[in-house]
């Protein structure tokens, strides 16, 4: 979130999408590897194929 900028492109929309996805697995599974894995691959899809 740190190079986040919220006035270019898709003004973080994908992180906060890939945050949410970590939080809802974690506290879903309460899997730490789960939830980090998690959260790459829905930033990943998000990036490659809907940003």
């Amino acid at each position: 979130m740190k190079e986040v900028s919220l006035f270019l492109g898709t003004h973080g929309i994908p992180e906060a999408i890939s945050i949410a996805v970590v939080t809802a697995l974690h506290f879903w599974k309460r899997a730490m590897l789960l939830s980090i894995a998690g959260g790459t691959a829905a930033y990943m899809l998000l990036v490659q194929f809907v940003f």
